[in-house]
């Protein structure tokens, strides 16, 4: 573990990087952003190949207020558990290599939940494709910040959360869909959520090597459905978010090409329903009708 000068940072970013030889361009300039503000950058290498590892340090070497972990962990979200275990600062965030964030606006959310003394605020976001073969409609999308917004994509890159308030949870050992799992398991804990109407970060997609573009139609997109079935019952706290995620992560595995896994995943989302308060059903089938109408352009 390499770790340098800190310098009292207000603020700690988690990033997980996993075979990222050669692809490492927007990870340089997120790193160049954050050098002029007081931010600690974990840096967590699942090591899986034998370039990225080197790569990584050269490129660390010109930066302050880095740690960086190496280590096999097999999972995006037992890198990040390593990361906020070594977590020095009273605010934590999440970011992906391959993305790029707006730091200023990151750093202005971060103020406003300060001064409106919450513990989990959360940005807007623009997506952006890579793919060259879609239209430019669909290359830069900025999404809602209201509830349906963050149903649609919860994003654990555009939120923060108060350091201590989330220390005794843990992201799971799914290769897809942990940080899902593990931004529910906070909403279960938290009174109040600050919300900035500011853009934060650009989610980057159409890689082909990206985890979500691999494993869309492994078992694993069921394996989220049946994990978020084990906590969603009867939680009073932000409710409506709970089960729009839950929800909509439905509609995600129905639209895997697998017909076994939208096959479990109903019969996940069936038995679960039939245990539902009465509320809960009736915030579950506005969500099952709501999310429809926008689910094929996400």
């Amino acid at each position: 573990m390499i770790t340098v000068d800190l310098n009292d940072p207000v603020l700690s970013i988690v990033i997980p990087v996993t075979r990222m030889f050669g692809r490492l361009e927007n990870f340089k300039k997120m790193l160049n952003a954050a050098e002029a503000f007081k931010i600690q950058l974990i840096v967590i290498h699942d090591k899986r190949d034998d370039e990225t590892g080197p790569e990584l340090q050269n490129i660390l070497r010109n930066f302050k207020r880095v740690e960086f972990i190496e280590g096999i962990y097999g999972s995006a979200g037992a890198a990040r558990n390593a990361g906020l275990s070594v977590v020095k600062t009273n605010w934590v965030g999440f970011w992906d290599s391959d993305d790029e964030p707006n730091v200023i606006e990151y750093i202005t959310l971060l103020e406003k939940i300060q001064i409106e003394k919450r513990l989990v605020g959360f940005g807007g976001f623009v997506k952006e494709s890579t793919k060259t073969d879609l239209p430019l409609t669909k290359l830069n999308l900025q999404f809602r910040n209201n509830a349906h917004g963050v149903v649609k994509n919860p994003g654990l890159w555009r939120w923060i959360f108060a350091t201590d308030h989330i220390k005794n949870l843990k992201f799971t050992n799914l290769r897809l869909g942990e940080d899902v799992c593990f931004l529910v398991s906070v909403l279960q804990i938290t009174n109040g959520i600050t919300i900035s109407d500011r853009v934060i970060y650009k989610y980057v997609v159409g890689d082909p090597l990206q985890s979500t573009q691999l494993l869309k139609n492994s078992s694993e997109i069921y394996l989220i459905v049946k994990q978020l079935n084990k906590n969603i019952h009867h939680h009073k706290k932000n409710e409506s978010l709970i089960l729009g995620i839950f929800v909509n992560q439905l509609y995600s595995c129905l639209k895997s090409d697998q017909l076994k896994y939208k096959m479990f995943s109903l019969k996940v989302f069936i038995s679960s329903f039939i245990k539902m308060t009465l509320i809960e059903k009736v915030i579950s089938i506005k969500w099952l009708l709501i999310l429809p109408f926008n689910f094929l352009d996400t």
